[in-house]
């Protein structure tokens, strides 16, 4: 029974590794009503690389808007949002172009806090900016809500070859666990 279950999570493990792998080769082909950068860690290198790419996206038209989405994790000196806007706003952005969501602590919680944000504003359709492992998940959840996207894979920072792809397999394990993707 036990060997029947580990070997029933080492299929479902590798599985959803390879829909985490699939979900790496997206691209944005056209222009959205906004980009959409989810949080991560503040100084974390997977934070300001999905930065850099909304920004020349933004710079090259892909969008009028950025929606930043993060809240404030206990070891952070402000949210995630906050700190994205800064961020952008110190490279060109004007304050007016970035629409910032506070409270989300989850990717699911980016997006759903996040849609009614869209809803006020009339945008109907996003480019979501994650890094490359992350990019499944992300489209899963905004599937679930009902919004139109596209992706923009980032590539992962030098050093997180695997932390980062492991974690978020087991992520993608538990999103099909719960709700997460219903």
């Amino acid at each position: 029974m036990v060997v029947a279950f580990m070997l029933a999570m080492a299929v479902l493990f590798f599985v959803s590794y390879g829909l985490i792998k699939l979900g790496e080769e997206t691209g944005a082909e056209k222009p959205a009503d906004a980009i959409f950068v989810p949080g991560a860690r503040i100084g974390g290198r997977a934070l300001n690389l999905r930065l850099d790419m909304a920004l020349s996206m933004y710079e090259q038209g892909f969008a009028p808007v950025i929606i930043v989405s993060g809240g404030q994790g206990e070891d952070e000196p402000a949210t995630e949002a906050e700190y994205m806007a800064e961020y952008l706003v110190s490279r060109g952005v004007p304050v007016e172009a970035i629409l910032p969501e506070n409270a989300s602590v989850s990717t699911e919680e980016n997006f759903g806090f996040s849609k009614p944000i869209m809803d006020e504003n009339g945008i109907t359709d996003i480019i979501i900016v994650t890094n490359d492992y992350h990019c499944y998940r992300c489209g899963k959840i905004a599937a679930n809500y009902g919004i139109p996207f596209q992706i923009q894979p980032v590539p992962k920072p030098r050093g997180i070859y695997l932390s980062g792809p492991f974690r978020e397999t087991l992520a993608v394990m538990w999103g099909y666990f719960t709700d997460e993707f219903n």
